[in-house]
Parts: structure tokens; sequence; C-alpha cells
């Protein structure tokens, strides 16, 4: 996992840096009041979590570790996910035009947000779930966008192998690091997520 501080760790709207995780670990050993303290330093370390999920093998593993996190800390936890169109687009929703279009890509994204939430195994409780989004664009636009308007303080993002296009243009994870106003957590995924991954990408350059 890659933990990213964003500098000055605020966002503009005021919000107050949340502490790192190395201040939750460096309480004293042996020390009695420690093991209290360190938990308050946990719950309030993050107030809203933001987890970026775009529908691939690793979103489930990226959305347990944002769950995890968000129940020891007491986040409330938020989740988006953005369309790439064409790359997102569903097969059915090439008939539709517009309105209907729009309103059947959102739906979608909508639906698989709820469908990965829903099959956390087993489920992590207690969890504060706050919005869930799912918006048209450039993936790391529209997520760090969202992280602004919700004032989250950590994003939670899954890395993947890189192909020669990732090489050239930067993953959507790389560009979320670079832009976003808040601490941001690459979670990189298991091996048999990662496999998937390597097979989903080797599928969609040969069709």
């Amino acid at each position: 996992m890659i933990h990213k501080s964003a500098a000055g760790g605020a966002l503009a709207r005021g919000r107050a840096p949340a502490a790192g995780v190395r201040g939750v670990a460096s309480a004293a050993a042996g020390d009695p009041v420690a093991p209290a303290a360190r938990g308050r330093m946990i719950r309030g370390m993050y107030k809203h979590i933001l987890a970026a999920l775009d529908g691939s093998p690793r979103s489930p593993h990226v959305l347990r570790q944002a769950a995890e996190l968000a129940a020891r800390t007491s986040a409330t936890l938020h989740l988006c996910h953005a369309v790439n169109v064409p790359l997102g687009l569903p097969a059915d929703a090439w008939t539709l035009s517009g309105e209907e279009l729009h309103a059947r890509l959102v739906d979608h994204g909508l639906r698989s947000l709820t469908q990965l939430a829903e099959g956390l195994d087993p489920p992590v409780t207690p969890v504060l779930w706050g919005e869930r989004v799912c918006r048209i664009g450039r993936p790391a636009q529209v997520i760090v966008g969202l992280a602004d308007e919700l004032r989250a303080d950590l994003l939670v993002i899954g890395s993947h192998s890189l192909d020669v296009l990732d090489r050239l243009l930067g993953t959507t994870a790389a560009r979320v690091v670079n832009h976003a106003h808040c601490s941001v957590l690459v979670v990189r995924p298991p091996e048999t997520a990662a496999q998937a991954d390597a097979t989903q990408t080797a599928q969609g350059q040969s069709s």
C-alpha cells in the first residue's frame, strides 16, 4: 500500500489535517495510557473516506480496505464510480442516446456500487455509509472533484499493472495522487485480482 499525505494536509474549506499513520503507532511501549490514547487517535484520524471503485476484479479488495479503515476510525465511508465513455459503456447502452444514455450509465454504476457494498464477505461492521455517486467523465477528475465536494480527508483507490498506454499517460491512481487535496491510500491488489486485471486488460487489447 502507498500512503500519500497532501502538502498542508487540509482542504481549502478549513478541515484540520488528519493525523499521520505513523503518529498512531508512536505511543511508548508499556505506557498504561497508550492503548486508550491510541484508540482515540485512530477514531479521530479521518471523518470522511472516499473509496474510488472502477468495477474491476480488484474493487472488492479496495472496498474492504476502505471499509475496515472506516470502521476503525468511525469515519463516514463514501463510494464513487467514474464512467469513462466509451470504455465504461455497457453493451446494451449503445442503443440509447442523450439523457437516456446518461441515466443508463449512472444507474449501472450505482447498482455496481451497491452490489459491492452488499457483497462484503464477511461483512465489515460497523460502517457508517455515506454517499454513493456515479459520474461520467475522466476518472481522475471525477474522483478528485468529488473528494473536494465531500470534504474527504482520505481517498482510497486501487493500483494496477501498467500497460504501454499507462506508462505514457500515467495511471488514474497516479493522477489522483498528484492532484488530490487530501491524503491518498493506494491499495495494491492481491495476486488473484492482479492476475484477473491482467487478463481483463489483455482481452481488451485483443478485442
